[in-house]
Parts: C-alpha cells; sequence; structure tokens
C-alpha cells in the first residue's frame, strides 16, 4: 500500500507556515517596542505559558483526538468531554500556578515576572482548556481545512490585539493582555464551528463511556507525564540561563535567538499532525508495516526541511535577527545556528512521541522520556551554569542527540526498520555543502539582498538534495 496523504499534510503545513510567520511579526513588533530586557522577560514568561499549554493538551485533548480519528462519529462525545473534564482541569490548573507564581519568580530571580505569571492564567485556560483541544479534535477527525484556517485566523487576531495595545502605550502587561484578548476571540470561533460539526456528526454518549473508558484512564496516567518532559527540553535550558545570569541584556539577545530556532518545532511537527490520523488507523487495523513506510517519509520530511533550517540560521542568522529585533540584537547569528541543531533534535523527539502516542506505546514513552528528561536537567545543570549561553547550546544539541537515540531505539522495536538513515545522510551532506557556498551570505544587511541570498540558499540547498538523490527518493 503506498501511503499519499499529502493534502493533509500540505493544509496543516500551510497554518503553521502562516502561524509561524505572524509569530514573527509578532515578536519583531514586541521586541520594537521593548527594550532588550524586557523582552527577554516576555519570552521567559511565554515559554512559560507555552510548556504549560502543552503539558495540559497532551493529555485529555490529545486521547480524545485519537478516538475520533478511529471512529469521527465519536466527535460529539468528545466535545462534551473537552467541557467537562479538560476545562474544568485546566481551570485548577491555573488557579495553582496562580498561587505558585511568586515562588516561580523568586526562582527565576526576578521579581517583576509575578504580575504577568499571574496574567497568563487568563490565557492558559482558554488555550488549554478549549483553543487548542478544539483544533486537536478537528484534527483528529480529518477535518483539516477548517482546522488550517482556524490556525491562521488565531496567528491575524494575535498581531492585531498586541498592536492595537501596544498603540496606547508600551509595557508587557499590555503584550500579554493582547494575547490573551486573541485566545479568547479564537477560542469562541473555533468553539462555534467544532460545536456545529460535533451535532452533525452526534452519537449516543452511551456507546462511547464504556468501550473507550479503560484506554482513556490509561492514557491519563501516562501522556501527560511524557508530554510535560518533552514540553520541557527546550525552555528549561532558558529557564536555567535566566536563574543563573545576571545580565538581562545577553538574555534578551538569547531570548530572540531561541524564538527564531524554536519555529523550528512547530514546522517540523506540520508532517506527523497532518498525517495523525491516518496513522492512527494503520495502527488501529494492525498495518504496521504500512506505518513505517509513513514513518520514514515523515523523518524524511523532517530531515529535508531541518537541514534547510540549519543552513539558513548560519548562513542568514545574524541578518535575520538584526531586521526583525533591531540593531540591539546584532552579532547573534552563532547562536541561532547552534540552537536551531539543538532545536531539531527537540523537534524529532517530539515526533517520535506523536508516533508514540497514534501507536498507543504509552508505557513505552513515559519511560524513554523519564530517562531523556534526567539527561536533559542533567546536561543543562552542568553546561549552563560553567559556560552559559554556549552551554545552553552545546546541552540542547547533546539533549537531542541522546533523546533520538533513546527513542530510535524503542520504536525500531516496534516498527521494524523505519529509521531514513541515507536521507539523514544526504541532508548532512547537502546542508554542509550549502553552509561552504552560503557562507558569501553572512555580511549581508539590506533587505532586499536577503530575500534574494534567501531564496539561493534554499536553491542551493535543494539542488545539492538533487544531485545527492535525496529529493528523488523523498517524492518517490
Amino acid at each position: 500500500m503506498k501511503i499519499q496523504p499529502l493534502k493533509s499534510v500540505g493544509l496543516f503545513g500551510i497554518s503553521q507556515l502562516f502561524a509561524l510567520v505572524a509569530g514573527f511579526f509578532l515578536q519583531s513588533l514586541v521586541a520594537r517596542y521593548l527594550q532588550p530586557a524586557e523582552y527577554g522577560s516576555f519570552v521567559v514568561v511565554s515559554t512559560i505559558l507555552l510548556s504549560l499549554s502543552m503539558a495540559l493538551v497532551s493529555a485529555i485533548p490529545k486521547a480524545l483526538a485519537r478516538f475520533v480519528s478511529v471512529d469521527r462519529n465519536q466527535l460529539h462525545n468528545m466535545w462534551i468531554s473537552l467541557w467537562t473534564v479538560q476545562l474544568p482541569a485546566c481551570i485548577a490548573i491555573a488557579l495553582l500556578f496562580g498561587c505558585l507564581a511568586p515562588y516561580i519568580s523568586l526562582l527565576l530571580r526576578d521579581f517583576a515576572l509575578r504580575p504577568l505569571l499571574l496574567l497568563i492564567t487568563v490565557e492558559l485556560v482558554v488555550k488549554a482548556g478549549v483553543l487548542e483541544p478544539s483544533w486537536l479534535l478537528l484534527n483528529g477527525a480529518g477535518y483539516h481545512r477548517i482546522q488550517a484556517i482556524l490556525i491562521a485566523t488565531h496567528g491575524g487576531f494575535r498581531i492585531t490585539c498586541v498592536w492595537v495595545l501596544l498603540l496606547g502605550g508600551t509595557g508587557l502587561i499590555r503584550c500579554f493582555i493582547g494575547l490573551a484578548v486573541a485566545a479568547i476571540l479564537s477560542a469562541t470561533l473555533s468553539g462555534v464551528i467544532v460545536s456545529r460539526l460535533a451535532r452533525k456528526n452526534a452519537k449516543s454518549p452511551n456507546n462511547m463511556n464504556r468501550d473507550l473508558l479503560p484506554e482513556f484512564i490509561n492514557w491519563l496516567r501516562l501522556a501527560p507525564f511524557a508530554e510535560v518532559i518533552t514540553s520541557l527540553l527546550a525552555p528549561l535550558n532558558l529557564w536555567i540561563l535566566k536563574s543563573f545570569s545576571t545580565d538581562d541584556i545577553s538574555i534578551g539577545l538569547f531570548a530572540a535567538c531561541f524564538t527564531l530556532a524554536h519555529a523550528i518545532i512547530p514546522l517540523g511537527l506540520a508532517i506527523p499532525r497532518g498525517t495523525f490520523s491516518t496513522f492512527s488507523n494503520l495502527i488501529a487495523n494492525n498495518n504496521a508495516e504500512d506505518a513505517a513506510v509513513l514513518l520514514r517519509q515523515i523523518l524524511s520530511g523532517i530531515f529535508i526541511l531541518g537541514g534547510l533550517g540549519i543552513t539558513a540560521a548560519f548562513c542568514l542568522g545574524d541578518t535575520m535577527i538584526t531586521l526583525l529585533f533591531g540593531a540591539d540584537f546584532r552579532g547573534s547569528g552563532y547562536i541561532l545556528g547552534g540552537l536551531t541543531i539543538g532545536m531539531l533534535g527537540i523537534t524529532i523527539i517530539w515526533v517520535l512521541g506523536d508516533v508514540f502516542n497514534a501507536s498507543n506505546l504509552l508505557r513505552h514513552r513515559f519511560y524513554s522520556m523519564i530517562v531523556i528528561g534526567c539527561l536533559g536537567l542533567l546536561f543543562a545543570l552542568t553546561l549552563i551554569p560553567n559556560y552559559g549561553i554556549d552551554g545552553v547550546i552545546w546541552s540542547m544539541i547533546i539533549t537531542g542527540i541522546s533523546g533520538c537515540m533513546i527513542l530510535f531505539y524503542v520504536l525500531n522495536i516496534r516498527l521494524n526498520s523505519f529509521f531514513p538513515i541515507m536521507s539523514l545522510i544526504r541532508s548532512i551532506f547537502a546542508s554542509l555543502l550549502t553552509l561552504w557556498v552560503g557562507a558569501v551570505f553572512i555580511e549581508i544587511e539590506d533587505i532586499k539582498t536577503v530575500i534574494i541570498a534567501g531564496v539561493l540558499t534554499v536553491a542551493i540547498y535543494l539542488l545539492s538534495l538533487k544531485i545527492l538523490g535525496e529529493l528523488k527518493f523523498h517524492l518517490r
């Protein structure tokens, strides 16, 4: 069987790309209104919100999405469960987080973060309680076009709301109020649409609870902790750096690079999450051979995109940072390149985690992520206090490599011979060749030449892949 879920991947990828561009624009907007030190605080608080949101969405919503991917008629039951279980759980966690906000600001050595940490509890409830779970249900039910439109619309809401509030004055609080308003607008729109689709696919609630309750409980026991560890692998390094560093300006410079490098994660996840329902169906039908083929295609695509991202970061990173965030952030290109390598490894850990979830290998992922989390914490606490920003870069790279090796080994036992080793080798060679040719682009500063250089970098990279035979292999 030849698997070609290209339409869903394309739609999800386009929506993620639009959201990514909107996110870059938003970050650039905020950075130009704030000082580097303030922008560093903005990114630190944003990563805390992102990590909490990922952790909360990992349990109930992902379990519901998996059930919907097997039977779309369950959408109505899962939508009801979202409001009766997920939303109250998010409210409880948000209240607990609000109580812990003073202690978190103390650990980060910045008491000015306390009001910001309290403020993001509103956005946390909306995003993790309604907005992102509704997107997951749409993904599981196969409504990829609607999901893509809603994700892109949310990106527009974020820019508009923050921009309008910043017109009335600068300040971190205005930024987070704007983001909360955008989340409320998007959640309202998504809720209306999913409610209509849920009624359209209504099924008796009594047919769901008895059949799915054991698997649902098993998911709640094992999935959240693994997702929490995965979501912390990248931002934990930033928080430790914030705790040990007294140079707020350096934190701001690093935060700008961290924000750009972090973009590789949603782009990389576009491929597996666009094929989540297909993969779940294959596993549910015991079709391991086709599942392995699909997984090889997913990893091949990520290696290609990751190699392109690393190449662009090293060749054009300093120029992109200066153009997006201003002259105060100049000289951070090497940081962006190193972080992009680390983020690629963490992206693959995320991807393999989704594969474990779709395959219902929750216990395997649970124990694997405990080992990976302990290693990541060990590397971070060993390297960051001694080497600062360079320690963060090496900590993320080593964590990414070791985590990928552990998950590849465990998953290969279940899905034999899935790892596309030749795709990885070809992508590495293409990246090195492009870096060698693209070294002339490093000193470019004006925007028009940067665009031309970016197009040439992509062209050189793709031509290198073509010469090496990777594009033919991947698209065949």
